[in-house]
């Protein structure tokens, strides 16, 4: 476990608006922008970062999950890669889950290095009832907005006396763990 925050390096694709909250919490943020380095290549921002002991936080998913998965079977390591989706409709959602993604990333594992925490590693875990250390106990809300929808659809269908059963499905990926 981590005792103090993170380094943390935000790439180029990550909103900025982020960076009060990750303060607040003890975290160091350095951009891509403020090293001159949103021109690089994920790769190389991939190997700055982990020259100076920062972790990579990022938007791009599908990209920087292809990256880790290349230096682990290269045997080379990194810094450790916080990958959150972005919401530029509400950016205080984006922030909230960015602030916990560094708390897991500091409680979960001695050390972030060469690890990989995705937001639905966390997501699965918290709708298990985890609670990230360093962070107020939170009521989540255990419907996803696709539940939400389907309920008010449910609903509306109900009101006109005719009801449809509606299938219950989840999106599942394959190795929502954490990986080292």
């Amino acid at each position: 476990m981590i005792e103090l925050g993170l380094f943390i390096y935000l790439d180029e694709c990550v909103n900025n608006t982020v960076i009060p909250l990750l303060i607040a919490r003890g975290h160091t943020i350095i951009t891509a922008q403020s090293q001159g380095t949103n021109t690089d290549s994920d790769n190389a921002q991939i190997r700055y970062a982990t020259a100076r002991g920062w972790v990579v936080l990022t938007t791009n998913r599908k990209h920087y999950h292809q990256w880790h998965h290349e230096f682990r079977q290269r045997g080379e390591r990194h810094g450790g890669i916080i990958t959150a989706p972005q919401d530029d409709h509400t950016p205080d959602r984006f922030s909230i889950r960015c602030a916990m993604m560094a708390a897991w990333a500091t409680t979960a594992f001695p050390t972030p290095e060469n690890t990989l925490f995705r937001w639905s590693d966390l997501q699965t875990m918290l709708h298990r009832g985890h609670q990230p250390a360093g962070l107020p106990p939170q009521r989540l809300p255990l419907r996803s907005a696709s539940m939400r929808h389907r309920k008010a659809t449910e609903n509306r269908v109900a009101a006109v006396h005719i009801r449809v059963p509606l299938c219950h499905t989840t999106r599942h990926d394959r190795g929502d763990e954490a990986t080292e």
